[in-house]
């Protein structure tokens, strides 16, 4: 069995989406322990909006429970654009796997997201100057990829062919597959931690032996009968535009209030009103979406306050109506779902697209949900 942790819902899903390619079963475990039926296990600490104290520890449990388990080897999956407790987090696993180095390559090239001279570029250009300057909770307002980690602990910029430090905390700058592969043959998982995203992910297992395309799990047709239910917890462009787009074809589309954007809570009429609204929308259509509806909101703890009110909307919704498919957009709109819906573990059936992945949550019959970061965009047949 391969461990993976991972620091947020769509991340672990988006490398169980990986192992389907390499022909490998995976789940993703909420909480409790590994089955130790799948060849992959994805532990989501949900830990990127912790603090780094309880992110490192939060890690440092799941490192320990992989090991017990069998783990040959563990992969820290961090956020391709650094948010979160990365390093913090590297270092609780190297710790508890006894590992004296790590080695993170967070690039993705596939997305445009590479690493040079020191530098992040989404597209080619300076990552502080895209969408990602305004993440409400880890805004990326440098390039520079040791100010993006923002801490004060040693890390290292290497640059193929330079060799990798023997102790510490390193980042593999890459701009291409090429750089991923040179990376993923240098690694030892004996004596090095990798880490980093789904791409160098895919170029370990090939390195390992791991041959792409075995067992490809192809999207599934449309169920013209299917009731879906798009939750959408992000307020990046492409979730806008997705939006947009649904309301123009006549799709029901239920908001937030606007009052939530000067204030946390909803009064229980209020909640009532927009419960009624979902589900009477829901008994006449097969697609309903709910969304925010609202504009960035600059603090943590309103973005906080939104995605518990979203959450709650949803739970109570899902309790009460039948829903065939739920579509979740952003990472913490999808583990809010899954808190709250009490599923611990999730089976990993078959990816979408780049990134976009459909899990079966144990316990839930046939319900299935789909998720996928917010920066994402849903494939063309799911508009």
């Amino acid at each position: 069995m391969i461990g993976v942790i991972a620091d947020d819902l769509t991340g672990a899903a988006e490398l169980g989406a990986v192992a389907l390619h390499y022909g490998l079963s995976a789940e993703i475990l909420i909480s409790g322990s590994p089955s130790r039926d799948a060849d992959l296990v994805c532990w989501d600490t949900n830990s990127r909006s912790l603090s780094s104290q309880d992110a490192a520890a939060n890690t440092a449990a799941a490192a320990r429970s992989l090991k017990t388990a069998g783990a040959i080897w563990v992969y820290k999956k961090v956020d391709s654009v650094l948010r979160g407790h990365v390093t913090a987090e590297v270092g609780a696993a190297m710790k508890e796997l006894g590992i004296d180095r790590s080695l993170i390559v967070p690039a993705n090239p596939l997305l445009g997201r590479i690493i040079r001279d020191g530098k992040y570029y989404v597209r080619g250009q300076p990552i502080h100057e895209t969408e990602f300057a305004q993440d409400p909770e880890h805004p990326r307002k440098w390039a520079d990829v040791k100010d993006l980690l923002g801490t004060s602990s040693p890390v290292q910029l290497v640059r193929w062919p330079k060799t990798i430090p023997l102790s510490g905390i390193s980042i593999g700058e890459a701009e291409s597959a090429r750089d991923l592969q040179r990376w993923a043959g240098a690694s030892d998982h004996k004596f090095t931690l990798a880490a980093g995203g789904a791409e160098y992910f895919a170029a370990l297992l090939s390195a390992a032996g791991f041959q792409a395309g075995r067992a490809r799990s192809a999207p599934a047709a449309q169920d013209p009968n299917e009731i879906q239910l798009f939750i959408c917890g992000s307020a990046s462009e492409t979730s806008c535009a997705f939006t947009r787009d649904a309301q123009a074809k006549g799709i029901p589309t239920i908001s937030l209030p606007e009052s939530l954007a000067s204030g946390p809570g909803i009064d229980q009429t209020e909640s009532d009103h927009l419960a009624d609204r979902i589900s009477t929308a829901l008994r006449t259509a097969k697609r309903v979406i709910m969304n925010v509806g609202l504009p960035v909101l600059p603090e943590k703890t309103a973005s906080a306050y939104l995605l518990n009110e979203l959450g709650a909307l949803a739970q109570r919704v899902l309790r009460s109506n039948k829903v065939d498919h739920i579509f979740a957009e952003g990472g913490s709109t999808a583990a809010e779902i899954v808190r709250r819906m009490g599923w611990a573990r999730l089976n990993v059936v078959r990816e979408e697209a780049r990134g976009v992945v459909t899990v079966a949550p144990e316990g839930a019959g046939k319900l299935l949900l789909t998720m996928k970061p917010g920066s994402y965009i849903w494939p063309s047949r799911l508009k």
